[in-house]
């Protein structure tokens, strides 16, 4: 069951609540985010779908269209929130927190020279980066994208931190663009570059709106000062309208 929800093919429909003209006489159920094992099935569908501008939504919400793909957790970190979570029998906790585990170590053990790790266009905002730096310190990919997200500075500086840890050693592509990075990312980045930390790292992709001119010279420099050098293009920022596919709303992506 876990291997259909996660697959990278496969797009999974979320149904998180009844439809209005839904009768029953049950008790009142338990809400969807409330109950442990819709938790863990939205929680794997998640961990490593593509995502991107030009690829449909493979997490795809009924019901309540405020809802978006969470980042994926450290097993650790899903367990405790794991613990806040109703079953039907309480056994249930400790069995799905071990298949929440080998789902996420199977998924971000991949060996493909290429994987990409793309979670573009996700409505994350710069709370959940460090959610996702925790979960990224076991995993390997040779690109990450996270365009489109909010990072501003908090969110880069847990993200370079996780980086400079040893998280993605054979990374050799930071997407970044239309993120809001600010000043105190980008400053997180050049320390990031200078410490050697991301070997294989080849090219940042960025955009600088609310960063000055003065901090996109110091990323440069600081890409020019590695061997080899890492590449920083500079990408033009697109509005949302401009990301979102014709037919789903923003926050339902």
């Amino acid at each position: 069951m876990d291997r259909w929800y996660a697959h990278r093919l496969t797009t999974v429909v979320v149904m998180s609540q009844f439809p209005a003209a839904w009768k029953t006489t049950a008790p009142k159920r338990t809400a969807y985010l409330d109950s442990g094992w819709p938790t863990f099935e939205l929680s794997v569908a998640s961990m490593c779908k593509p995502r991107t501008p030009s690829v449909w939504a493979q997490v795809v919400f009924v019901g309540d269209e405020t809802l978006y793909p969470p980042p994926p957790l450290a097993p650790a970190d899903f367990a405790s929130n794991l613990k806040a979570k109703i079953f039907t029998s309480g056994s249930d906790e400790a069995m799905v927190a071990r298949l929440y585990a080998k789902v996420f170590h199977s998924a971000f053990s991949n060996r493909d020279p290429n994987f990409t790790l793309s979670y573009a266009t996700l409505c994350w905002r710069n709370a959940h980066i460090p959610i996702l730096a925790r979960a990224l310190l076991h995993a390997d990919a040779a690109e990450l994208n996270l365009s489109y997200n909010e990072i501003l500075g908090e969110g880069a500086v847990a993200l370079a931190a996780a980086l400079a840890a040893g998280a993605l050693p054979s990374l050799k592509k930071l997407d970044l663009r239309s993120t809001d990075i600010c000043n105190g990312g980008i400053a997180s980045l050049v320390a990031l570059l200078d410490r050697g930390a991301c070997p294989l790292l080849a090219e940042i992709v960025i955009d600088c709106t609310n960063c000055s001119k003065t901090q996109h010279q110091q990323l440069e420099e600081a890409g020019r000062r590695r061997t080899p050098p890492v590449i920083i293009k500079l990408a033009p920022r697109k509005g949302a309208a401009q990301i979102v596919r014709i037919g789903l709303p923003a926050n339902s992506v």
